[in-house]
């Protein structure tokens, strides 16, 4: 049985199997989530593991490896987005606060003194 080839193909917009020009799929035309990455690492993963030379298996530290390393790479995925989603929480907070202050100090913008007179 032949080694089976691990390195990653770049995104070029074919798939393998399919015939030359043929349109790419949605997901190999642009960025994909980590999600999407993990589901395609554990896909090629089992087809490694089912078509293995029996007599020469995969080495359990490289695969331990390549899962942790995947695993890296949504846990970062979520770490950005919780920390977009608090900055912009923050943002709005800080917004809110300075319109409440504005209000309570009773200070008039410039355009509000001119209509008072």
């Amino acid at each position: 049985m032949s080694a089976i080839n691990t390195t990653p193909r770049a995104v070029t917009g074919a798939t393998p199997g399919a015939a030359p020009g043929a349109p790419a799929p949605a997901a190999a035309s642009g960025i994909t989530s980590a999600a999407d990455q993990q589901d395609r690492f554990m896909q090629l993963l089992v087809a490694q593991m089912r078509n293995q030379d029996p007599l020469n298996p995969m080495d359990n530290a490289q695969m331990t490896t390549q899962i942790a390393q995947i695993n890296t790479v949504a846990g970062v995925e979520k770490l950005n987005k919780t920390v977009e989603g608090l900055a912009s929480d923050l943002r709005a907070l800080l917004a809110r606060s300075a319109a409440a202050t504005t209000a309570a100090s009773g200070t008039a913008t410039p355009a509000s003194k001119e209509n008072q007179s």
